[in-house]
């Protein structure tokens, strides 16, 4: 089972690199998965939840403190310690046959920290901001997958590493919002009485 999912791994890997390279996709994939970019949509999320969820802002920005150090903890320094899985672009293989966009990182692979991180802050502000902004929010549930694509384009993760990012982020996101609702909750009910 576990051969067949790392075969299909590397032919996914392999598509992506044979068929998408060489157009403008290089540049700008390259761009949108490096955080930096996404500094005016960080900013552009917190100017929202101060602006409609001023009551409980510092709230949310100690959930989302919290969510990202649990994030990257788990996908760091647990994960991809277990696992120890070669990063494609050091791969023999796969360092032979393509060019890497970006500079390779020497860590481990599985799963993408990309992935999990950017998808546990998607999902935990696609939740909290369901009340006044119903329909941009779904954004926040494309965004990750895309910077997870992007990973895989420029070499440095396969499709499964990404996807296993993406889905540990959706359930520490998921759980980071339903403790911040408890905790909250309690907090504010005690502060009316």
């Amino acid at each position: 089972m576990i051969s067949t999912l790392s075969w299909y791994d590397h032919r996914i890997f392999e598509w992506v690199q044979y068929n998408l390279h060489g157009s403008f996709l290089d540049t700008i994939l390259v761009l949108i998965r490096d955080k930096f970019f996404w500094i005016p949509l960080y900013l552009a999320m917190i100017s929202w939840v101060y602006n409609f969820h001023r009551s409980l802002f510092l709230w949310i920005i100690g959930a989302t403190i919290f969510l990202i150090a649990l994030t990257d903890q788990i996908s760091s320094n647990v994960l991809k310690k277990k696992f120890q899985r070669v990063r494609p672009c050091r791969e023999q293989y796969f360092s032979n046959q393509f060019e890497v966009s970006i500079n390779c990182s020497s860590g481990f692979s599985f799963p993408s920290s990309h992935a999990s991180n950017h998808s546990a802050i998607g999902v935990f502000y696609f939740c909290i901001l369901g009340s006044s902004l119903p329909r941009g929010r779904y954004f926040l549930l494309f965004w990750p997958a895309l910077i997870g694509f992007c990973q895989v384009f420029v070499g440095v993760h396969f499709p499964f590493d990404v996807l296993a990012g993406l889905t540990l982020g959706t359930i520490t996101g998921l759980t980071t919002y339903f403790l911040y609702r408890y905790f909250a909750s309690r907090f504010v009910k005690k502060g009316n009485n």
